[in-house]
């Protein structure tokens, strides 16, 4: 039966990978004379797809082309420092981010960039709308779309907080949506609060990834930081001469403005406590002497002063009046014009890869992993592959499958898990007992299972084996710790189902029925006693080491036997016995009774 199973669990493994390279949904385009904003089209083969159109031939002083929308003037250079500017009359692919940020957002994202490059974008638009989610995963996502080869967008609508600014932040440009908001970027450890050390630790990597969106990007970082840790002061400045406006901090308007010393600030800061300089304002821009006192606050209605007593949020107007949001776009039509596109196509993910995000939430997996153990318990309780077993399969294929057609598992991922599960079952099977191999096994299918949800792209390794990157590796103790949860609350389980097998509501379909009539007494009776637990018969002074008797329910490795007289729960040394066998009482401690084939 085991091996039937066994069986049964590979072909489930060979199935996830065909389904896997099967799944290669394209986008299906139209041509038009207008900028086209398209549905998107339903899954079909790769041969049958079609690409984006190419953009018509026309004359060079033709005056009916659509201007390229261009950065402003003093944010120009910082843009094309990527080496990547805006085309004219594109193909633009739009791309829904939504939902807390995760190692799986991390995964589908890069398959849809992937399948909009391979279907001929020439600018990617990042359709936001977050509360944000984990900062490893925001900081993985926010150094890859600084490094594709189009031009990015980010159209925040609704919200983008938190780690959806950090990943705003990394696009070539920011749109905002009418009623949308962007902001709160402060990293927080849920039900706690941070020590100095930690909050330290948290801040650096965030602030420093925001400074470093603000420089290739041509934004100002102050508002990232104002975002990012509370008591940053910002204001809106501009020089007389030039008519440039930036956003800077406290410190450096108090140089730039007021012409203040900077050398008074430093010394401020090197009196604080270290835990008060945690993330706090220093000199940033007014480090060149040229501009000590040569800039002016904004007045009027664009007069802006964040105070710094909340994390700095805003609002698309004034997210536009900063000049942090290039444009108000509340629909594709009005994105279209914005880009002078061609054509917009929304690339969303297909219905097996929306299933595979479900399967991969922390709270999903937590179940797979109690229905596989009480499955596959119930399943070697009883005779043959039943509802059980099919239960514990489809929970095995929900666990492996799922993060493996998405492509965050790994085929070493698997080979490591049904490694682990065979050494399980030769130390069931073969040798007697739960020893190493056994608990290497258990070892590697947890291995397996925690490494399946977690993005590699990045890290070390050696050949086929790449290990997660170093900032990936809080999700993989979250992992760990979502395995532990559903491991023991599958203890519970197991528990209740031994205390109560075959008397639990609906649990008895499930397994074959004990047919104690067909073993009856020498005299052809059949047994009307009812079953009793090893303490009663041992202190009754029935069951003896030595005692033997017939098996009525097999034992895997536990089971029942008529022994005396009386139907007795027994436990055997891992040997499976089956119904009918005759066994010997080895030993007897309390209520565990060991027994063994009578044959050996």
């Amino acid at each position: 039966m085991v091996r039937r199973w066994l069986l049964a669990v590979l072909a489930g493994l060979l199935l996830t990978a065909g389904l896997a390279g099967g799944a290669t949904p394209t986008l299906v385009q139209a041509q038009s004379e207008e900028p086209a904003v398209r549905e998107p089209a339903p899954e079909t083969d790769a041969e049958d797809a079609a690409e984006f159109p190419e953009p018509p031939e026309s004359p060079a002083d033709s005056s009916d082309d659509p201007e390229p929308a261009t950065p402003p003037a003093d944010r120009a250079g910082d843009t094309s420092s990527r080496q990547v500017t805006m085309p004219s009359g594109a193909n633009v692919a739009v791309i829904r981010v939504e939902g807390m940020i995760d190692g799986f957002t991390t995964v589908a994202l890069e398959r849809l960039v992937d399948r909009a490059l391979d279907q001929g974008a020439d600018i990617i638009v990042f359709d936001l709308h977050t509360p944000g989610g984990k900062v490893d995963a925001g900081r993985q996502i926010s150094r890859y779309i600084k490094g594709l080869p189009v031009y990015t967008v980010a159209w925040v609508n609704n919200e983008a907080y938190s780690a959806g600014t950090l990943i705003a932040s990394a696009a070539d440009e920011i749109v905002m949506s009418s009623s949308s908001a962007l902001g709160d970027s402060a990293p927080i450890l849920m039900g706690q609060d941070m020590a100095p050390t930690e909050r330290a630790k948290q801040v650096s990597p965030i602030l420093e990834e925001y400074r470093d969106n603000a420089g290739v990007n041509g934004y100002d970082f102050a508002l990232f930081h104002a975002m990012t840790v509370l008591g940053i002061e910002a204001y809106l400045i501009e020089h007389p001469e030039t008519g440039e406006r930036k956003v800077v901090n406290g410190v450096d308007y108090e140089v730039m403005v007021r012409g203040a010393d900077p050398q008074q600030f430093e010394e401020e800061r090197d009196a604080m406590p270290l835990e008060e300089r945690i993330g706090k304002a220093t000199i940033d821009l007014a480090r060149d002497p040229a501009h000590r006192g040569q800039w002016r606050e904004v007045t009027g209605p664009d007069q802006w002063h964040h105070n710094g007593n909340t994390l700095l949020t805003m609002n698309q107007t004034r997210a536009q009046q900063v000049g942090l949001a290039r444009e108000i776009v509340s629909n594709e039509q009005e994105l279209a014009r914005h880009l002078g596109a061609a054509s917009v196509v929304r690339v969303d993910p297909t219905w097996s890869e929306q299933l595979a995000g479900f399967l991969t939430s922390p709270i999903v997996r937590i179940g797979l992993v109690i229905a596989l153990l009480l499955g596959a318990y119930i399943e070697f309780q009883s005779p043959g592959v039943g509802v059980a077993g099919g239960v514990a399969l489809l929970a095995l294929l929900g666990l492996l499958g799922a993060p493996f057609i998405v492509g965050l598992a790994e085929a070493w991922h698997i080979l490591v898990f049904v490694l682990g599960l065979a050494l399980l079952i030769v130390e069931l099977i073969w040798l007697p007992g739960f020893g190493f191999l056994g608990l290497a096994g258990v070892a590697m299918m947890f291995v397996g299972l925690v490494l399946s949800v977690v993005p590699t792209g990045g890290g070390g390794g050696f050949g086929p084996v790449r290990l997660p990157p170093q900032e990936m590796w809080s999700e993989v103790l979250r992992s760990s710790l979502y395995m532990m949860v559903g491991v023991f609350l599958s203890f519970i389980g197991f528990y209740f189902i031994t205390k109560h097998f075959g008397r639990l509501p609906g649990l008895s379909r499930l397994v074959l029925a004990d047919v104690s009539p067909a073993w009856n007494t020498t005299d052809g009776r059949a047994l009307p006693t009812p079953g009793v637990s090893g303490d009663e018969a041992f202190g009754e002074g029935r069951v003896r080491p030595g005692d033997t008797g017939q098996v009525t329910v097999g034992l895997r490795p536990t089971g029942r036997a008529e022994i005396n007289g009386e139907v007795i729960d027994v436990v055997s040394f891992g040997r499976w016995i089956e119904t009918g066998a005759t066994v010997r009482v080895v030993e007897v401690h309390g209520n565990r009774i060991v027994v063994d084939s009578a044959d050996t």
